[in-house]
C-alpha cells in the first residue's frame, strides 16, 4: 500500500531539513513516497507520458519493484545484494564519442508502455497504483534519435549525484540521480540542492524482493543505446525529461550543453539468463550500492549487452613535440660529433688508409752485415744476388719451360717439372743465389710465369775456415756460431717500397710511390787471427788424421786478455755448402762438447797445495804405484816400485798416486772443490757463442767414497777445451782468470765501432803461487817429463799432458769407452803470451797426450810466437829436480 509523504513538497526536490537530514516523523520504513511537485507545474511523480516529457499526467505504476518519481529514489531497507561492490567517486569525463545532443522530441503517446513504481511507492495524486512485480522498460532499437547517456558520477553519502544525458525521442528514460541522506538503507530519500532529477522517467526506489537492487546515495548509470533492445512489458517507455538542480533551474535532454557536461555512463549490470540475477554495484563516497535485477520480456532471455567501447585519450601534442625535439637534437649532436671526429681528428688516418689501399708494398731486403777477423779480413759477407721463381698458375707450357730452364739453372727437366706443376701456390723458388748476370740470362728467355727476385748471397771466402766459429745462414737467418748469436745485429732492417700499380700489375708511371730505405746490418769483428786460425785448423786436421783419431779440438788464447785468437775443430764443414756435411760436423765442440781432462786437471791440486804452502817444488815424497781410496785402488799409468820423487817430479811424471797423496793429505776435498770452482769448472765462461756447456763438476754432497779418488786426477768431471785453456790462462796470467771472449767489437752501418764490454776477471791463486806452478810445469816438457815433444827451441814452454778414459754409455762405466789425449800449455813460460789447449778424441791404441796432442802444440805455437813477433826467452831453463837422491 502507498502512504502519503508529508515531506514531498520540499522546493526543488530538497528536504526542508537541509542536506543529509531527515525530518522527524518520516517513516523509517522503506515505503516509497510521492515526489514533490515539479517547479514547472507538473506532477513530481515520474510516470509515462505520451511524449516522454510530460509532468502532469501519470499512469499508475506497479506496486512491486516500482520507482520513485521526480529524481527521488526510495532506499530499500533490505541489505545490499551480496554481489554489490563499492563504487568510487568518478570525476567528470567527456561524453562518449558516440553521444550526440538530442533534439527535443515531439510528444507522442506511449505505446503499451508504462512507468512502473516500486513497492512502497505512491503514484502521483489522482493516479491509482497498479501492482507490478517488475518494472519493465523498453525502447525501440531502431529509434532514429536514440540518445546514449553519458557517464554519470556516483553520489556519495549526503551528496546528490547528477547525470546529464542526451535523450532521444522514444528512448527509455530513467532518473538521472538519487539523492541520499548519507545512508544507503534510509527510510526515505532526502534531496539536496543541486540534486539532478529527471521527469518522465521511472526512478527505482528499491524492491521488497530479495533480489531487488537498492540504490541509495549513488546514481544509476546506464546507456540508452545498450538498453534500447531490452524487453519491455507493454511497449516502449519513453526516456527523457528535464534535469533540474536545486529546484531552481531545469534543463531538457535536448540541450547539447547537457551532453557536454555529463560524465560518460558506465554499465552497472548486465542482463543474464532468466531466473538469474546479476548484480553490479557501484559505491559512492557514502558507501551506497545498487543491485539490478534483469527484466523479462515474455519469459525470454534478454539479449547480451554489447561491450562498452573503451575511450582513447589523445596524447599531449606538446609533450610529443618536446620528446621528438630532444631526440632529434640528440641525434644531430651525435652525428655532428662523429663528423668532427672523422673530418677533424681522424682525417689524416683515413686518408692514409685510402692511400695504402692503392699502394702495393715490396720489401727491400737489408744487406746482412759482415764478419771480419781482428785485422779486418772478411770471414763472411753478402753480395747482391737473384732468386729465380715460377708462378705455376701462369706457366702454360711446362715441358718447354723446364727444358729451357734446365740448361741455364744447371739442373734437370725432371727436377723442374714438379716445381712448375705445384698446385695452390703462385711462388715456387727454382734457383737461389744467382748472380745478377746469370738471372738476366734467364729472364732473357722471356718465359711465361718465370721471374727474378732481388736477394743477397752470403759468401764465406774461407769456406771451412773457422766455420764452427762463424756459422752459416739460410733464408731465415743465421744458423750456428756468430751468425746465430748476432743474427739481430747482422741482419739489419729491411726497407719498404710502395708503388701504385694498375690492374695488369705494372707500376703506374707518375703514380704514388713511397720508399723506406733499408738499413744494412752491422759488422761483427772477431778476435780471431785469420792466419793463425788457418794454421791451427790445418794442423789439427793433420794431427787427427795422423793419429787416426775420430775428432779433435784446439783453441789459442791471449794469456792476458783472454781473447780467442784461434779456435778449430775437426772434422768441420764448408759454410758455403753446409748441407753437404752431416749435422754433427756443423757444431762447435770446443764450447759445446765437454771432455774429461785427465792429468791436465792435476794443475788444480798443485795450485791449491802451493797456494796454501802445503808443498814446494822440491818437497820430497815417497810414491808407491797404487793407493786405496775407499773401496777402490788407484794405480799409476805404469808399474813402478815406490819412488822418492819431489813434488815437481810427481807433476812431471804425472803420477796419479802422488797427486792423490797431495790432494787427500794436504789439500782436502773442500779446498780442492773450491779451487776447481775458481778455475771456472762447472760454469759457463760467457763467450759470445751459442750452445756453450758449463761442464760437469759434481757437488760435494753428491760424492761417493771413491769420488775424491777420481777428481784430482781428472776423472769424474768434465770441461770444454775452452775451459781447459782457461785454467792454464789463469796460471799464465799470474793467477788471474780472465773471461774468454771472441767478439772484439760491433761496427755499425755508420762505421762507428762499439767495443764489447770488458771481460770479467777472477783471482784464483796468488801471483807467486802461479809463477811457482808455472815453473813446475816446465818440467813436464823438459827431459824426463811426459811432453818433451811440446818443447820449442829458444822459448821456455810450460804445460801438462792428459790421458783420460771416456765413459761408455752402454755400461755407464769407463770400460771400452776409449780415451781423450790432451795437452795444455803456454809460451814463453817466463813471460807467457799465448795459451793453447788440444784435445784428440779416441786415438787408436790409447795414444797419450804427450805423443798425440803435444806435437800439435809445438807446431802451432812455434808459428804463433813468430807471427806475433814474440821475442825468444831471455832466461835459461831452470834445472828442476824430479827425484830425491
Amino acid at each position: 500500500m502507498s502512504q502519503f509523504d508529508p515531506y514531498a513538497g520540499a522546493t526543488g526536490g530538497a528536504w526542508a531539513g537541509g542536506p543529509g537530514s531527515r525530518p522527524a516523523g518520516r517513516p523509517p520504513t522503506g515505503a516509497g513516497r510521492a515526489a514533490a511537485p515539479h517547479p514547472s507545474g507538473g506532477s513530481g511523480a515520474a510516470g509515462n507520458t505520451s511524449s516522454g516529457f510530460g509532468f502532469g499526467r501519470t499512469r499508475p505504476g506497479p506496486t512491486a519493484g516500482g520507482r520513485a518519481a521526480a529524481g527521488g529514489r526510495a532506499a530499500n531497507p533490505r541489505p545490499a545484494a551480496p554481489t554489490a561492490r563499492a563504487a568510487t567517486p568518478a570525476r567528470p569525463r567527456p561524453a562518449a564519442p558516440t553521444a550526440r545532443a538530442a533534439t527535443p522530441a515531439r510528444p507522442r503517446p506511449a505505446v503499451g508502455g508504462a512507468t512502473s513504481l516500486g513497492v512502497g511507492t505512491r503514484a502521483a495524486p489522482g493516479q491509482t497504483a497498479r501492482p507490478r512485480s517488475t518494472a519493465a522498460r523498453s525502447a525501440p532499437a531502431s529509434s532514429p534519435s536514440a540518445g546514449r547517456p553519458t557517464n554519470a558520477r556516483h553520489a556519495s553519502t549526503g551528496t546528490a549525484a547528477r547525470t546529464s544525458s542526451a535523450p532521444r525521442t522514444g528512448s527509455a528514460g530513467r532518473t538521472g540521480s538519487a539523492a541520499s541522506t548519507g545512508s544507503a538503507a534510509g527510510t526515505g530519500t532526502a534531496t539536496r540542492p543541486g540534486t539532478a532529477t529527471r521527469t518522465g522517467t521511472a526512478a527505482r526506489t528499491g524492491s521488497a524482493a530479495p533480489t531487488s537492487a537498492a540504490r541509495t546515495g549513488s546514481e544509476g548509470r546506464t546507456s540508452a543505446a545498450r538498453r534500447a533492445t531490452t524487453a519491455g512489458r507493454g511497449g516502449t517507455a519513453g526516456r527523457g525529461g528535464t534535469a533540474s538542480r536545486g529546484g531552481s533551474s531545469s534543463r531538457t535532454a535536448s540541450a547539447a550543453s547537457g551532453a557536454t557536461r555529463a560524465a560518460t555512463g558506465r554499465v552497472s549490470a548486465a542482463l543474464r539468463s532468466e531466473g538469474r540475477t546479476t548484480a553490479s554495484t557501484r559505491a559512492g563516497r557514502g558507501g551506497a550500492t545498487r543491485v539490478g535485477k534483469p527484466g523479462r520480456n515474455g519469459g525470454g532471455r534478454p539479449p547480451r549487452r554489447p561491450g562498452r567501447s573503451r575511450l582513447l585519450r589523445l596524447g599531449d601534442p606538446g609533450r610529443r613535440l618536446g620528446v621528438g625535439f630532444a631526440a632529434v637534437c640528440t641525434l644531430l649532436v651525435m652525428l655532428g660529433g662523429r663528423l668532427v671526429q672523422l673530418q677533424g681528428f681522424d682525417s689524416e688516418h683515413f686518408a692514409a688508409r685510402t692511400e695504402q689501399r692503392l699502394l702495393y708494398p715490396t720489401t727491400i731486403p737489408a744487406t746482412r752485415g759482415s764478419i771480419i777477423d781482428r785485422d779486418g779480413q772478411p770471414l763472411a759477407y753478402s753480395v747482391a744476388a737473384r732468386t729465380i721463381f715460377a708462378d705455376p698458375t701462369e706457366v702454360t707450357d711446362r715441358i718447354g719451360t723446364a727444358t729451357a730452364l734446365a740448361t741455364k739453372l744447371k739442373t734437370t727437366v725432371a727436377t723442374l717439372l714438379p716445381l712448375l706443376s705445384k698446385p695452390h701456390t703462385r711462388y715456387v723458388p727454382l734457383a737461389r743465389n744467382l748472380s745478377p748476370a746469370e738471372a738476366a740470362d734467364v729472364l732473357a728467355l722471356n718465359l711465361r710465369g718465370i721471374g727474378a727476385e732481388d736477394t743477397s748471397q752470403r759468401i764465406y771466402p774461407g769456406h771451412d775456415l773457422a766455420a764452427a766459429v762463424v756459422g752459416y745462414t739460410n733464408e731465415e737467418g743465421g744458423l750456428g756460431g756468430v751468425e746465430s748469436k748476432y743474427d739481430d745485429v747482422l741482419r739489419g732492417t729491411d726497407g719498404r717500397l710502395e708503388v701504385e700499380r694498375g690492374s695488369n700489375g705494372l707500376q703506374i708511371p707518375g703514380g704514388l710511390r713511397q720508399e723506406t730505405a733499408a738499413v744494412p746490418g752491422s759488422t761483427v769483428q772477431l778476435t780471431l787471427d785469420q792466419d793463425l786460425q788457418y794454421q791451427l785448423q790445418n794442423g789439427l786436421v793433420a794431427a787427427v788424421r795422423k793419429a787416426k783419431a775420430s775428432s779433435g779440438q784446439a783453441v789459442i788464447l791471449d794469456a792476458h786478455t783472454g781473447e780467442v785468437l784461434a779456435m778449430a775443430t775437426a772434422p768441420t764443414y764448408d759454410a758455403q755448402n753446409p748441407s753437404k756435411s752431416p749435422p754433427a760436423n756443423r757444431t762447435n765442440p770446443v764450447v759445446q762438447a765437454p771432455v774429461e781432462p785427465g792429468s791436465a786437471n792435476k794443475v788444480v791440486t798443485f795450485s791449491a797445495a802451493v797456494e796454501h804452502k802445503k808443498i814446494t817444488p822440491t818437497t820430497p815424497m815417497l810414491v808407491p804405484d797404487s793407493i786405496r781410496v775407499s773401496d777402490h785402488v788407484v794405480h799409476d799409468a805404469w808399474y813402478h816400485a815406490p819412488e822418492h820423487w819431489t813434488a815437481t817430479g810427481v807433476l812431471a811424471k804425472s803420477s796419479n798416486v802422488g797427486t792423490l797423496m797431495i790432494a787427500k793429505n794436504l789439500v782436502g776435498p773442500a779446498q780442492f772443490y773450491d779451487t776447481e770452482r775458481k778455475f771456472g769448472i762447472g760454469q759457463r765462461t760467457g763467450i759470445e757463442l751459442p750452445g756453450e756447456s758449463p761442464g760437469i763438476l759434481p757437488s760435494p754432497d753428491t760424492w761417493s767414497g771413491t769420488t775424491f779418488g777420481n777428481l784430482p786426477i781428472g776423472q769424474g768431471l768434465s770441461m770444454t777445451p775452452l775451459q781447459l785453456a782457461g785454467m792454464y790462462q789463469t796460471i799464465a796470467n799470474d793467477g788471474v782468470r780472465v773471461q774468454p771472449r771472441i767478439v772484439k767489437a760491433v761496427i755499425g752501418p755508420d762505421g762507428k765501432a762499439t767495443p764489447t764490454s770488458a771481460p770479467q776477471r777472477t783471482t784464483v791463486v796468488s801471483a807467486q803461487a802461479a809463477r811457482t806452478v808455472r815453473t813446475m810445469l816446465e818440467a813436464v816438457v823438459a827431459k824426463g817429463g811426459t811432453a818433451p815433444k811440446a818443447a820449442i827451441d829458444e822459448y821456455r814452454v810450460a804445460g801438462k799432458t792428459g790421458t783420460a778414459q771416456r765413459p761408455n754409455p752402454a755400461c755407464k762405466c769407463y770400460s771400452g769407452g776409449g780415451y781423450w789425449a790432451t795437452f795444455a800449455g803456454m809460451a814463453p813460460a817466463d813471460k807467457p803470451e799465448l795459451v793453447m789447449s788440444v784435445v784428440i778424441t779416441e786415438p787408436p791404441g790409447g795414444g797419450e797426450g804427450g805423443s798425440v796432442a803435444a806435437p800439435l802444440f809445438h807446431d802451432v805455437m812455434s808459428y804463433a810466437l813468430t807471427a806475433r813477433k814474440v821475442p825468444p826467452t831471455g832466461t835459461p831453463v831452470p834445472n828442476l829436480k824430479l827425484s830425491v837422491d
